[in-house]
C-alpha cells in the first residue's frame, strides 16, 4: 500500500491528514468529475527533461550559433522565463530562428531508445477523468492513450491528441463539450503549451506567456480581447476540480490564474484542487511550507507520496491503487477482473503501422480531417460488433 510511515517525516496528526486527503482523491477521481493536469515531473523518467535542464540544453546551443554567447546561470535559475526569452533572442539576432524551433522538436519527439511511456502512463489515462490536460510537448500521454485504444479495440479518432489554439477551436470545443457525460466520447489530450511536432506554437518564453494568456489587441478594432487560453483554463479552474501530477506548481501564470479565481470567487474557506508531490527526509520542510502555502493562497491541497530514494516508485504504487480501485467497465466488473478473463484484439490494429506512425496520424488538425486507414479501421471493427450480435 502507498502508505506514509516516517514518523520524522510527518507527526501523527499530518499522516492522519494525509490519509484523509488520500480517501478524498480516490472518491473525487471515481466520481468523473475531476480533471487530470500534467506536468514534466512524469515525462523526465522516459528521458525528456527537467525545465532547467531544457534551458542548459538551449544555452548549449546558443553558444554554437552566437560564440559570444556567456550562459548565465543565476537569471537560468532566478527567474527562468525570462532567461528563456534571452536565448531565443540569441538565436534570432544570428538568423538561427529555425535551429531554435527545430531543436525543440529534436528534444520532445519520441525517444530514440527505450519506451516512449511506461505502464503507469497508460493506467493514469485510463483513470475516470472527465478531461485530460497537459503542459508537456512530448507524446508520452498521447502514445500511451493510443495504445490504450488499442488495446481496448476503440475505434480512433484524428483528434486524439491536439495542440490548444485559434486554429483548433473545433477540437477544442468538443473537448470541452466531453464534460457533459450525456456527450462524451472517446478521450483526447489537450497539450495547452504547444506539441513537439509544431514548435512555433510552444509556449516557453515571457513572451510566450504574455501572448497567450494576459488580455490582447485586436488587430481588427483595436479593442482588448481575452485570450482562449486565460477563457478555457479560468473557467475549468473555477468550475472543476483539478488533480495535478508531475505538476512542481511554480509556473507563476497559472498561479496567477489559481489566485485570480480564488479571489473573485471568495473560496477561503475549502481547498477545490490536489496536487500529487513528493516528499523525503531532505525536502521534508520546504515541501510541507510550500503545501501550506499553494492551499491558503491558490485553494491546492496536497496529498504527499514518500521517494527516499527518489525514483517515485510510490508515485507508480499510488497510480496502480487508483488503477484498480477507481476503473470498471461496462458491465460492473474491476478493471484487474477484466484484463485476466482478456479481450479480443483485431488483427487489422496488430498489422497497422507502428505506434510511432499513428500518433503522428492521430494528431488534431485544424481541418479535422480523418484519415483512410482510420476511416478502414473503423468500419471492420464495426463489421465486427454486427456479426458479433447476430
Amino acid at each position: 500500500m502507498n502508505e506514509i510511515t516516517s514518523e520524522p517525516i510527518f507527526s501523527s496528526e499530518e499522516l492522519e491528514r494525509n490519509q484523509v486527503l488520500k480517501d478524498e482523491l480516490f472518491e473525487l477521481i471515481s466520481s468523473e468529475d475531476a480533471i487530470l493536469f500534467v506536468g514534466s515531473g512524469l515525462s523526465i523518467p522516459i528521458g525528456y527533461p527537467s525545465w532547467d535542464a531544457l534551458l542548459v540544453r538551449l544555452e548549449t546551443l546558443a553558444q554554437k550559433v552566437d560564440s559570444g554567447f556567456s550562459p548565465n546561470q543565476t537569471l537560468r535559475e532566478s527567474s527562468p522565463l525570462d532567461y528563456a526569452s534571452s536565448l531565443r533572442k540569441v538565436f534570432e539576432k544570428a538568423g538561427e530562428a529555425t535551429t531554435y524551433f527545430n531543436e525543440l522538436t529534436t528534444i520532445f519527439s519520441r525517444p530514440e531508445r527505450g519506451p516512449s511511456f511506461k505502464d503507469h502512463h497508460k493506467k493514469l489515462v485510463q483513470l475516470p477523468f472527465s478531461l485530460l490536460m497537459t503542459t508537456n510537448y512530448d507524446p508520452v500521454l498521447s502514445e500511451a492513450l493510443l495504445k490504450s485504444i488499442q488495446e481496448n479495440n476503440e475505434p480512433l479518432r484524428t483528434d486524439l491528441c491536439f495542440s490548444m489554439n485559434e486554429d483548433t477551436i473545433p477540437q477544442l470545443s468538443n473537448f470541452l463539450l466531453s464534460l457533459h457525460k450525456g456527450m462524451s466520447n472517446q478521450k483526447q489530450i489537450a497539450h495547452i503549451h504547444g506539441y513537439h511536432n509544431r514548435p512555433k506554437e510552444i509556449i516557453l518564453t515571457k513572451q510566450d506567456y504574455e501572448r497567450y494568456y494576459f488580455n490582447r489587441t485586436s488587430e481588427k478594432d483595436g479593442e482588448q480581447e481575452t485570450t482562449i487560453h486565460f477563457l478555457v483554463l479560468w473557467s475549468l479552474i473555477a468550475t472543476r476540480r483539478i488533480v495535478f501530477f508531475g505538476f512542481g506548481m511554480k509556473d507563476p501564470y497559472l498561479l496567477q490564474l489559481l489566485e485570480d479565481v480564488r479571489k473573485r470567487l471568495w473560496r477561503w474557506d475549502k481547498p477545490t484542487h490536489i496536487n500529487i508531490a513528493s516528499i523525503c527526509d531532505k525536502t521534508a520542510s520546504e515541501v510541507k511550507t510550500q503545501a501550506t502555502f499553494l492551499k491558503e493562497k491558490y485553494g491546492v491541497d496536497t496529498y504527499f507520496y514518500e521517494n527516499k530514494d527518489q525514483s517515485h516508485k510510490q508515485l507508480e504504487v499510488l497510480i496502480e491503487e487508483l488503477y484498480q480501485s477507481c476503473c470498471h467497465f461496462d458491465d460492473g466488473s474491476k478493471t484487474d477482473e477484466k484484463l485476466q478473463q482478456g479481450t479480443p484484439r483485431d488483427e487489422s490494429v496488430k498489422e497497422s503501422k507502428k505506434i510511432e506512425q499513428l500518433l503522428e496520424d492521430a494528431t488534431g488538425s485544424a481541418t479535422g480531417e480523418m484519415p483512410s486507414w482510420i476511416s478502414s479501421t473503423n468500419k471492420k471493427l464495426n463489421m465486427d460488433v454486427k456479426d458479433e450480435n447476430k
